[in-house]
C-alpha cells in the first residue's frame, strides 16, 4: 500500500451516470488482486476525505476506474477539466480467493466492476448481471471469456424482467444435484438475499465484496462497520471481501 500522486488524463461515459477515468501516476502501481480498492484523494476539494472505488485495471502508471455518479465529488470528477490531479492509495483491502472448481459469478449495478478481472483469473461458468434499466448497462459486452452471460433489469427494458438473484435462483435449482461457488458483489440488501438463496439451496461458497461508506480505507475511522452474527466487522481493513456465512449466518 502506498499513495501515489497522478493526473486524470482520459474521461468516458459508459452508460447513465456510470464513466471511466484513467489516470497516470508518478510511480508504478503494482500488483493487485480482484475485489482491490484504492481510496482516492481529490487535491483541489477543501475538507473533503478521499473516496474508495474499486480497481477495474491497473497495470505500470496507469490505474483505470469505473466510477457512478452519486454526489458533489463523483460529478467533479465527471466534469472536471482534464488533466486534473489526483492523487491515489492502495491497493487496500483483501481480494477474492482465487478457487477451481463450478464457479458462478452475480453482480448487481456497479458491483460489476470489482467482479470484472476475476474472469481473467479463474474458469467461470456463468456470469449473471442485473441492472436497474438498459440504460444503465455496462461493461457485459467485454466480457468475452464466458459463453453464458445472463442479464436482467427492473424494469425489463432489456434482458430478463426481474431480479438478476432470481434468475440465478432457477439456474441453482436445475443444476441442484452440483456444488458451486459463488462470487459476488452488490447492495447490502442483494447480498442478504443470496445469502438466503443460497442457505435455502445448500451452496457451501459464496464470496461477496461489500459496498460501504469509507473514510480512511485502513481500518482507524471505523466508518465502514457491519454487524455480524460475532460482533462488528470492518470492510475496508477485514474486507471488503467476506464469506456471507461469516456476515449473515449465525
Amino acid at each position: 500500500m502506498k499513495r501515489i500522486n497522478g493526473k486524470i488524463i482520459a474521461r468516458k461515459i459508459l452508460a447513465k451516470d456510470i464513466f471511466l477515468i484513467s489516470i497516470e501516476l508518478e510511480e508504478e502501481f503494482g500488483n493487485f488482486g480482484p475485489g482491490n480498492f484504492i481510496m482516492l484523494g481529490i487535491n483541489d476539494f477543501e475538507n473533503i476525505l478521499p473516496r474508495p472505488f474499486s480497481i477495474y485495471h491497473a497495470e505500470n502508471k496507469n490505474i483505470r476506474l469505473i466510477i457512478k455518479t452519486v454526489g458533489s465529488v463523483t460529478g467533479k470528477l465527471l466534469k472536471c477539466s482534464l488533466p486534473y490531479e489526483v492523487s491515489v492509495l492502495g491497493p487496500l483491502g483483501n481480494s477474492f480467493p482465487l478457487i477451481k472448481g463450478n464457479n458462478l459469478i452475480i453482480s448487481g449495478g456497479i458491483g460489476i466492476v470489482p467482479l470484472f478481472d476475476l474472469v481473467n483469473r479463474i474458469n467461470v461458468e456463468c456470469f449473471f448481471a442485473g441492472f436497474r434499466t438498459k440504460e444503465e448497462i455496462f461493461l457485459v459486452e467485454n466480457i468475452n471469456k464466458i459463453s453464458k452471460i445472463y442479464l436482467s433489469t427492473d424494469d425489463g427494458s432489456f434482458g430478463h424482467k426481474g431480479f438478476i438473484t432470481d434468475y440465478l435462483e432457477d439456474y441453482l435449482i436445475k443444476n441442484r444435484d452440483r456444488d458451486f461457488n459463488i462470487f459476488a458483489c452488490g447492495p447490502h440488501p442483494f447480498l442478504k438475499k443470496l445469502w438466503d438463496i443460497g442457505k435455502r439451496l445448500g451452496v457451501s461458497s459464496i464470496f461477496a465484496s461489500f459496498e460501504t461508506y469509507m473514510a480512511c480505507g485502513f481500518g482507524v475511522c471505523l466508518g465502514c462497520t457491519v454487524e455480524t452474527p460475532k460482533g462488528f466487522v470492518k470492510v475496508c481493513k477485514d474486507g471488503p471481501v467476506f464469506n456471507l456465512n461469516d456476515i449473515f449466518g449465525e
